[in-house]
């Protein structure tokens, strides 16, 4: 089955339609601040998980949702496909419509268009060559995305919990890969910087388990020693993990695809 996470209330056209498709396997995680006790969504399309925050490692709920986003075979060891969705991409204006304008309908497609075609674990979907992501850069890389985060802090300063924490993880992932002599810098070079809004994990096999297991556990370990943007750490972690980006997107004219691995 297929499990999907939402924060929102809200519920629009998209999610009519692929409920129509894949039925009521999806699951949203709350903290039922209002103390009603319900456990399914209002129009019943959505299995309430109600999350205690006293209970939760952190003050800052930024941080409590990567332990969340990023250990599907714990949360859902059942589940043999897995695919995360941030309540962000339904509230906006492009998200909440279907393929292909924004989210997928049909999620086994998209499942069948990432990992299962080429082979991979999981898929991400890379960060958009956008202002709001990289402000003029003519690239997508690292040093661009931490510029634009400090400048966009200057207004809402909520952007992280800890900017100078952010300024010196930043610094220090650029040192640490500034030799493209060694084989974990030549991949880091490769800029492969994802938006972790949504995810797609396969769980069918021992091997992807562990696989996911093993690279949601080093980047939430990155998460608690740095800062809780976490598509700063992506690159870091991607690089000392001796993984590569596939080479089938590796490509001129691929560089905006969504990222497997």
């Amino acid at each position: 089955p297929i499990v999907q996470r939402f924060l929102a209330e809200f519920l629009g056209d998209h999610s009519s339609k692929v409920v129509k498709r894949h039925g009521t396997c999806f699951f949203q995680f709350v903290t039922d601040v209002n103390a009603t006790g319900d456990l399914i969504s209002a129009d019943g399309s959505q299995n309430l998980i109600v999350i205690d925050p006293a209970k939760m490692p952190y003050d800052s709920n930024r941080r409590n949702t990567k332990m969340l986003k990023f250990s599907p075979g714990l949360l859902f060891p059942w589940a043999k496909r897995v695919i995360w969705q941030d309540a962000k991409l339904l509230s906006s204006s492009i998200g909440n419509k279907p393929s292909p304008h924004g989210l997928p309908s049909d999620y086994f497609l998209h499942f069948n268009r990432t990992v299962q075609r080429f082979g991979t674990c999981s898929s991400f979907m890379g960060l958009p060559h956008h202002k709001v992501s990289i402000n003029t850069s003519p690239s997508v890389n690292l040093n661009a995305h931490c510029d634009t985060i400090f400048i966009a802090a200057k207004k809402r300063p909520t952007v992280s919990d800890s900017l100078d924490v952010l300024r010196t993880q930043c610094e220090r992932y650029m040192e640490m890969h500034g030799n493209l002599t060694h084989q974990s810098s030549q991949v880091f070079a490769q800029s492969p910087l994802v938006d972790s809004a949504f995810i797609v994990y396969d769980m069918r096999s021992t091997l992807c388990q562990k696989f996911n297991g093993d690279l949601g556990c080093s980047w939430l370990d990155e998460i608690h020693c740095y800062s809780d943007r976490d598509q700063i750490s992506f690159p870091h972690i991607l690089a000392t993990s001796g993984l590569n980006l596939s080479p089938d997107l590796n490509t001129p004219g691929q560089e905006f695809r969504d990222r497997v691995y």
